[in-house]
């Protein structure tokens, strides 16, 4: 079996809050049919190097979702969660003409969601009002942000 190109080297929560809202309505009435969380990224090009398997680069992620104000009515939690990892892609198993990149930023950004995603549920289900998942996202829209170029 081979490798996966992108390999996650570690990942590990910043900030963890999650509370009950007594304003959302209760169970027998909670019918969500649109969320509005808010979310930020970075990710970082940490380096490269050059190895046995040919050029890796390294990069940090890092992603942030919580509740926002306008929910507090709707969800039976308000959260905020973020998250940073480290991941590697080996640029020489990367087929066809993939910007390396940006399959960081998408690979990276889908793991770390799915640890956002487990983290609120696994607590959530502990809770007063019992397990509350996020829905499934992608992120394959996402693009890297290059520096922006400066003359010299």
């Amino acid at each position: 079996m081979k490798l996966s190109p992108v390999q996650l080297l570690e990942t590990y929560p910043l900030k963890v809050s999650i509370e009950y809202n007594p304003l959302a309505p209760s169970d027998d009435m909670l019918a969500i049919t649109q969320l509005d969380i808010e979310h930020m990224s970075n990710v970082e090009l940490l380096g490269s190097d050059t190895g046995e398997s040919g050029v890796v680069n390294t990069y940090n992620l890092m992603l942030g979702l919580r509740s926002s104000e306008a929910s507090r009515g709707i969800m039976p939690y308000s959260f905020e969660i973020v998250v940073q990892a480290k991941i590697s892609i080996n640029v020489a198993a990367c087929k066809g003409d993939v910007e390396i990149d940006d399959l960081a930023t998408k690979n990276g950004l889908t793991m770390m969601y799915g640890q956002i995603r487990e983290l609120l549920l696994s607590s959530t289900s502990r809770m007063r009002r019992g397990a509350f998942m996020l829905p499934t996202m992608s992120f394959m829209d996402a693009t890297f942000k290059y520096p922006i170029a400066v003359d010299e």
